[in-house]
């Protein structure tokens, strides 16, 4: 088993009541699927005078029942607690018990289990057959058709999307197409089975594991900073104990003040984290339970709703919270100077820092991706996690440990990746199309090219996407009769359209742009593969830089350029392929001096792009992306 399904198991083992934190006692599920216990519901529905109640996980509506007992009950949640007897409860020993009935907590014979089925009050109760062993097999359960109370519903209707019985299909239903409930119940259980135990859905519980985890640690990071913090004042106040006692008292005091007003926030974030856990924890647990035990009338009358309750429970969450700063903002003792004069400054301070010291630059962490081909670019994202375009041309969006969350095909051999506040926009190389989708990659406009569209910008003062444009796919297929340019494309209200093209340059001035980049001085920086040169051009086309070469100091190597992004600075960022790091061009001159080397693990790097929390990220020729926090001079401050 490995790492993640060990992760997973266990969370699931640990699914309780949400309410209560404790093992589920009678659960109850709501509209959502999410179950708490019948006492905790009876005192949390209570608190809402409204006609529906909230989910206290998801916060999905449920109409508010007249007795909380009218909610349906959990049969599968506490299934293996269930105890079976071995004789008949009602017959005795006389008979050996071959089902158990759930709502009545009774074992029955064959000839009582008859009986139980002829009752109109128990008929539809949920019953387990037992096998030689003594082991129970799945839940039965039959439904009866309100219209025709003496028929089982054992057909379903397609066109209804309902359980109908055969009176209904020969009558209401004769003319829409129906199929025996075992059959749709035998696809619908595999459905729900590969939900249930979709790599996907595993990963992204054990991402929310890993989140909760993280500020754990970072709880502790803060109590460990603490704890230094004071030992360093009182080391100072050991050493001039007879005057600066009352000042060590408020220092200490204002560490403490410190620690606690950034671990509230973490505190709370990790009970948000315990939230989606358990939601989502519970619903694969219950999701895992109906395939395994329910009768196909369960599995037909659930399946779907239980599976968009899945898939919803990953859209509907505020993924801001998600991101753990990188700015390590820890108390911080600061040394003064000693006069007699000033105490406190002589004593000094403390400060919130990032506990970094002289550091200039963190590798946060590192992680390779599936197939370890070449990450041809990424988009981060604000809770740690990034669309990367590899190889293979698709869309998957990844975690910190190279955990799958999602697979999207996007229909072209996808080669560039950008994103604004509304849209994601993605290059199409020799699809020769450029295809725009909004935030949750569902396509909302196209744009045809003449050729081979690589590199894709846009401009945030005006919308308009900048396009590289090439004859050939590759760069090395390229030659001298080839004619390849930038386009700048206008948008049209909020679609995107192909009417007003501008040719924004071209040959001789880049000759194989394949990434381009818009910094915040409205310049356009070209990456341009076959001269390998950086090309910075004007707002109008004309060549303002050109760089073949970079280096710290009097050393200067030959760049091999591959992507290219920009900070919200407007330091610009470039991918030196051959030579393994990674050049920086700040603002505030025009010098391109190295910031990354194959010391700090830079190793072909081949994509490159700053996340919204500073963070950038590298992706290289052998599926690896690594992540590097730097920082920021003058950091430390008292708050």
């Amino acid at each position: 088993m490995s790492a993640r399904d060990r992760v997973t198991e266990l969370l699931l083992k640990n699914v309780k009541c949400f309410l209560c934190l404790e093992p589920f006692e009678d659960p109850r599920l709501l509209d959502c699927c999410h179950s708490f216990c019948l006492d905790c519901l009876e005192a949390y529905i209570e608190t809402f005078e409204d006609t529906h109640i909230e989910c206290p996980l998801c916060e999905k509506k449920t109409e508010r029942p007249e007795r909380v007992k009218d909610l349906k009950k959990n049969i599968y949640i506490d299934f293996a607690t269930v105890q079976f007897g071995i004789h008949c409860s009602i017959c005795g020993e006389r008979e050996f018990a071959k089902s158990h009935c759930i709502e009545c907590n009774q074992d029955f014979c064959r000839s009582c289990i008859r009986s139980h089925g002829g009752i109109t009050t128990t008929r539809e109760h949920h019953l387990v057959d037992f096998d030689k062993q003594r082991k129970p097999g799945r839940v039965l359960r039959d439904l009866y058709c309100k219209v025709h109370p003496e028929e089982k519903m054992v057909y379903y209707c397609v066109e209804c999307n309902q359980l109908i019985c055969k009176h209904c299909n020969l009558t209401v239903h004769k003319n829409h197409a129906s199929k025996h409930a075992s059959e749709v119940a035998s696809k619908l259980r595999n459905k729900l089975k590969m939900k249930s135990e979709h790599r996907e859905h595993k990963n992204y519980i054990t991402w929310l594991a890993e989140r909760r985890e993280m500020f754990s640690k970072e709880i502790e990071q803060n109590r460990k900073c603490e704890k230094r913090t004071i030992k360093k004042v009182t080391d100072m106040a050991d050493q001039l104990i007879a005057i600066v006692e009352e000042i060590k008292n408020i220092l200490i005091k204002r560490t403490s003040d410190i620690t606690k007003k950034q671990i509230q926030p973490l505190k709370q974030k990790m009970e948000v984290f315990e939230k989606y856990i358990l939601s989502f924890a519970e619903l694969l647990l219950h999701s895992r339970n109906l395939y395994q035990k329910a009768d196909d009338i369960e599995i037909v009358n659930t399946c779907d709703h239980l599976t968009r309750s899945l898939e919803s429970s990953k859209q509907q969450k505020d993924y801001t919270q998600f991101k753990l700063s990188h700015t390590y903002e820890y108390p911080m003792f600061k040394p003064g100077k000693a006069t007699a004069d000033q105490l406190l400054p002589f004593f000094g301070d403390v400060l919130v820092g990032d506990g970094l010291d002289d550091e200039t630059n963190i590798k946060v962490y590192d992680f390779y991706t599936e197939k370890s081909t070449t990450i041809l670019s990424m988009i981060p994202l604000e809770d740690e996690r990034i669309w990367v375009i590899d190889g293979e041309g698709d869309m998957k969006l990844y975690d910190s440990s190279g955990r799958v969350h999602k697979q999207v095909s996007v229909g072209i051999q996808a080669d560039d990746i950008i994103s604004t506040q509304q849209h994601i926009i993605i290059s199409g190389n020799a699809s020769k199309i450029v295809k725009v989708f909004d935030r949750d990659i569902k396509e909302v406009a196209s744009i045809n090219t003449e050729l081979c569209c690589r590199g894709v910008a846009v401009d945030q003062n005006d919308n308009s996407i900048y396009v590289c444009l090439t004859e050939k796919n590759a760069f090395f297929d390229h030659d001298s009769t080839h004619s390849n340019k930038i386009v700048r494309i206008m948008p049209t209200g909020v679609r995107y359209e192909i009417s007003d093209v501008q040719i924004y340059a071209g040959n001789p001035t880049v000759e194989y742009p394949a990434r381009v980049v818009i910094k915040n001085d409205g310049l356009v920086a070209v990456s341009d593969w076959k001269r390998n040169c950086l090309t910075i051009l004007n707002k109008v086309g004309y060549v303002e830089r050109q760089y073949f070469s970079a280096g710290n100091g009097d050393k200067k190597d030959k760049i091999c350029p591959r992507g290219i992004c920009t900070d919200k600075n407007g330091n610009l960022y470039l991918a030196d392929y051959m030579n393994s790091r990674i050049l920086k061009m700040p603002d505030s001159n025009n010098e391109l001096n190295e910031v990354l080397t194959t010391n700090d693990g830079i190793n072909k790097p081949w994509s490159i792009a700053i996340g919204p929390d500073d963070l950038l990220w590298i992706g290289s020729k052998d599926g690896k992306i690594s992540v590097h926090y730097f920082k920021q001079p003058e950091h430390a401050s008292y708050k």
